[in-house]
């Protein structure tokens, strides 16, 4: 069971690097910078912000499950 639960919290933080584009270049970050609103901009760090944030609380959980077991 913890090793699922470690894989969706590790999942959610992948999502959360993803949505916030770590992957991209310095080229490509300020190509979407100057191409989003303020707007788009802050939901897009708030997806990356809650998906990080339950990304942390399910590997969390499954340590805590290992633990517990």
């Amino acid at each position: 069971m913890e090793g699922y639960t470690f894989l969706i919290g590790v999942t959610f933080i992948i999502f959360s690097g993803i949505i916030s584009g770590i992957g991209s270049s310095f080229e490509q970050q300020r190509m979407n910078f100057e191409t989003e609103t303020k707007l788009e901009r802050t939901k897009k760090h708030s997806y990356s912000f809650w998906f990080f944030i339950i990304g942390i609380i399910f590997i969390i959980a499954s340590v805590f499950l290992f633990l517990v077991r």
